[in-house]
């Protein structure tokens, strides 16, 4: 027996969102740039917001 799933809805405000958080991402990565995006995100994502700290787990 298969067990159904329901689908989220997707509304114009869902969609909205969406799009904006898309467009944040964009932004960031194209600011960002290089060979180190992914680590200062990663880093980021982790909570450390200070320079230093960035600095210390990226390289």
């Amino acid at each position: 027996m298969k067990k159904e799933t329901k689908k989220p809805e997707i509304t114009k405000e869902f969609s909205d969102e969406c799009t904006t958080m898309m467009a944040a991402v964009s932004d960031t990565l194209y600011a960002i740039g290089g060979k180190w995006k992914l680590m200062i995100i990663i880093a980021m994502a982790r909570g450390n917001n200070r320079f230093s700290e960035l600095q210390k787990q990226v390289t």
